[in-house]
């Protein structure tokens, strides 16, 4: 028997503050967010991004890359989601599913990354005369802005029941180094705002919000507020 719509109503406003304080993190001891697990590491081939180009060059040789660079994304965390609010409730036509609305004015993941080429000194005639890795450090943000989490739940049993969670829109992407700005970082940043690594990010944010630490929470109380 399904759940009637009012109760969920009734239960999603009677929990509303407990709701909410779970998806804030409010102050900057709380970063990254309480209980939120550290999202997939990503990794990626690119193509080159200038690195070998530090090698210098002489009259006699010089360096070029031996092929793509390779990015690793890594450290990921949920860093902010700030002002959670809730949004009425959603039923699906047919009356088995409710969609679940979080407000937020800021969602966003930091996270580290490095980039490295293969590289290799040549002479003029093409002979090849030594060869090495290059490597950079740096950090990124992926932000949020005035957004939602819309969590999906089933109510055609006797209880709620998870079905997913999405993160409409579209975020930013900063990206920085740690150890200095050279030329080719603005066309690297570029690079990584077309990328797959939204992507990445995006699913590994929806799977944090699916643990029992966010989405677990929320429906075992609802679930308690419907007397189930």
């Amino acid at each position: 028997m399904a759940i009637p719509q009012g109760a969920i109503r009734k239960a999603w406003i009677d929990k509303k503050d407990e709701i909410e304080k779970t998806f804030t993190i409010a102050s900057e001891n709380d970063r990254p967010a309480s209980n939120a697990p550290q999202l997939p590491d990503y990794q990626a081939n690119i193509p080159d991004i200038g690195l070998c180009a530090d090698g210098g060059r002489s009259a006699s040789t010089f360096w070029k890359s031996e092929g793509d660079s390779t990015l690793r994304v890594s450290e990921l965390f949920v860093w902010n989601l700030k002002d959670a609010k809730q949004q009425d409730p959603i039923f699906s036509p047919d009356g088995g599913r409710v969609v679940l609305p979080i407000g937020f004015s800021l969602l966003q993941v930091k996270g580290s990354f490095d980039v490295s080429t293969d590289c290799a000194c040549y002479s003029f005639f093409g002979s090849k005369l030594n060869s090495n890795s290059r490597t950079v450090h740096g950090h990124l943000f992926e932000t949020y802005n005035s957004g939602r989490l819309d969590f999906s739940l089933s109510i055609a049993g006797p209880k709620l029941a998870y079905q997913d969670v999405s993160i409409p829109g579209t975020p930013s992407l900063q990206a920085g180094l740690d150890d200095g700005l050279p030329e080719w970082l603005q066309r690297f940043a570029g690079f990584m705002a077309g990328h797959d690594i939204h992507a990445s990010i995006r699913s590994s944010m929806v799977n944090v919000f699916a643990t029992p630490a966010f989405t677990g929470r929320m429906i075992e109380t609802l679930n308690k507020a419907i007397g189930h």
